[in-house]
C-alpha cells in the first residue's frame, strides 16, 4: 500500500512540475545545447480610439532567447602513437620454434623490425625466410601488428606468432 501512495505522490509531483514549467513558472528552455534562458520584454503599447469612442489597448510582447554558446574544443595534439626506442617482444611459439621480434620506433612510427628468434631449420625455416620479410614490410606500412595472415602449411602459425610478438613489443612502446 505504501508503494502505491509513493508512486502516486511521485507522479503527481511530476505532473505539477510539468504544469509549472509549461505555464510560465519556468524561465528556461532545455535543448540539446543545454539550458537557454528566456526573457520576456514588453516593447510596444498602443492605445487608440475607434469611432465609437472606446479605447483599444494592445501590447506586443517579444520573447528574447539567449543564443546558446557553442564552444568547440579542439582535440589535444597527439605526440605520436609510440615512444621512440627499441622494444623486444615476447617469444611466441610458432609451429615448432619461437618467433621473437625487436621493433625500432623513430619519430613515433615503426621504422624497423628485426627477428631475434624464428624457425631456421627444415621446412619451417624455408617458409619463415619466405614469409617473414613480407610480414615485416606490411607491419611497417600499416604501423600495426594486425598484418594479414599468410596461408600455407605452417605459415598461419608463423604469422600468428609474429603478430603476437610484435603486439607485445608495441604495447611496451605505447607506455
Amino acid at each position: 500500500m505504501k508503494k502505491i501512495f509513493l508512486s502516486l505522490f511521485v507522479i503527481a509531483t511530476f505532473y505539477f512540475y510539468a504544469l509549472y514549467q509549461n505555464f510560465g513558472g519556468g524561465s528556461s528552455v532545455y535543448t540539446s545545447y543545454g539550458v537557454i534562458n528566456v526573457k520576456s520584454q514588453s516593447t510596444n503599447t498602443t492605445t487608440s480610439n475607434n469611432s465609437t469612442g472606446v479605447k483599444n489597448s494592445t501590447t506586443d510582447t517579444t520573447t528574447v532567447v539567449d543564443k546558446p554558446k557553442i564552444v568547440v574544443t579542439p582535440p589535444p595534439k597527439k605526440k605520436g602513437l609510440y615512444t621512440d626506442g627499441s622494444y623486444v617482444g615476447d617469444a611466441v611459439m610458432a609451429y615448432n620454434d619461437n618467433v621473437q621480434v625487436e621493433v625500432t620506433i623513430s619519430n613515433s612510427k615503426i621504422s624497423d623490425i628485426q627477428f631475434i628468434q624464428y624457425p631456421m631449420s627444415g621446412y619451417s625455416g624455408r617458409l619463415s625466410r619466405a614469409v617473414l620479410p613480407g610480414l615485416v614490410q606490411e607491419a611497417i606500412q600499416i604501423q600495426s601488428a594486425n598484418v594479414d595472415a599468410i596461408s600455407g602449411a605452417s605459415a598461419p602459425f608463423t604469422t600468428a606468432a609474429f603478430q603476437d610478438s610484435l603486439a607485445s613489443a608495441l604495447v611496451q612502446a605505447k607506455s
